[in-house]
């Protein structure tokens, strides 16, 4: 499900941290009655997310494909440009980010999908110039092929880490709604949609990763040492930093320790299963190096998922997550992973006894 926060971050946030700072000293906080809410925008549709000016003037965006700046002086929105997307079930203008060195050269990049016949993300690069985003020089620095038969997860954040790289959040591009709550494996004929081996746990496959690639000059990008694969794409794509996501909708990177964060939108409903595998986790993961993080194999604290074939309702053995195997005939890539990593921080529907 798409979470749209953006709105709510720009008039809640200093509020909330002032809240738990005081909370942290044993101070009692004051009533409610004695702070102001001060609407700073208002009647958005869908904002997706946001970048600070040095000015204070904020860029943001709303999935349908608008882009707006917010002018702290005049306290007034405007839209300055519009993308031209596509913007069914979770697809749209998805992300945001400022370049480094944005104060020199402008530059903005978007995670989006362009509307049209060919079924792809776009991660680009535009210029900002005062109060306009000038469409005429996009640079389109990676095309992510798609499915766009059905639904979910398109994730779409971006932001930059340490040496200027920058990280993509792509979602599994994968319904999870013919699967019970449990894993979305369906390898019948016909059935790729359905199935998130084609994609996070496909070595060859941009979906269901983060990426990480060195944007250039020119508007190409190069690959930074350290990635999960090697630079030759002889093990899988290079540009994979971590791999087996479901939909990492918001990331982060610590600027001084080059940490990745992500939060993780789990499975729906699911319940432990003898036969199927453990309930329905949502997930906060922390990467300190590249890594598989085990969807669609497993979830939370490493819980396995059991085979299962969706002809016959049988169900197999549960996966190894010491050995990971992806035999699906929708695999392009490496039959055999990397281990999968924990997450670390991980929570049911219900309450958790770990957190």
């Amino acid at each position: 499900m798409l979470r749209s926060v953006a709105a709510t971050i720009i008039t809640t946030t200093l509020s909330l941290l002032t809240a738990c700072s005081v909370k942290d000293q044993n101070i009692k906080v004051p009533e409610e009655t004695r702070f102001t809410k001060i609407i700073l925008a208002q009647g958005l549709d869908e904002p997706m997310e946001l970048a600070p000016l040095e000015d204070g003037r904020v860029l943001f965006i709303e999935r349908k494909g608008k882009v707006k700046l917010f002018d702290p002086e005049l306290r007034a929105t405007k839209t300055i440009a519009q993308l031209n997307v596509h913007s069914e079930f979770e697809d749209g203008l998805l992300g945001l980010t400022l370049d480094p060195g944005f104060k020199g050269n402008g530059w903005v990049y978007f995670y989006y999908s362009p509307a049209g016949s060919e079924w792809v993300q776009h991660v680009s690069r535009f210029k900002l110039a005062d109060d306009s985003l000038i469409l005429s020089t996009e640079k389109v620095l990676l095309k992510i092929p798609v499915q766009r038969e059905t639904c979910c997860h398109s994730a779409g954040s971006l932001t930059f880490g340490p040496d200027n790289n920058l990280y993509i959040a792509v979602g599994d591009n994968t319904s999870s709604k013919k699967s019970e709550g449990y894993t979305p494996i369906d390898e019948r004929p016909g059935r790729g949609p359905y199935d998130a081996q084609k994609s996070s746990s496909n070595t060859h496959d941009f979906r269901g990763k983060v990426l990480r690639i060195h944007p250039e000059k020119n508007g190409t990008y190069t690959i930074p040492d350290g990635n999960l694969f090697p630079k030759d794409g002889s093990k899988g794509k290079p540009e994979i930093y971590t791999m087996g996501c479901r939909n990492p909708f918001r990331i982060s990177v610590d600027s001084k320790t080059g940490w990745l964060f992500w939060g993780d939108v789990g499975p729906d409903v699911g319940k432990p299963h003898p036969k199927r595998g453990p309930e329905s986790y949502d997930e906060f993961n922390l990467a300190k190096s590249p890594g598989n993080f085990g969807w669609p194999y497993f979830i939370a604290d490493n819980k396995s998922y059991i085979d299962f074939d969706f002809q016959d309702s049988i169900s197999g053995k549960p996966f190894d997550p010491l050995k990971p195997e992806n035999d699906s005939p929708n695999n392009t890539g490496q039959r055999f992973l990397p281990p999968a990593q924990p997450a670390l921080i991980y929570y049911p529907y219900g309450e958790s006894k770990e957190f």
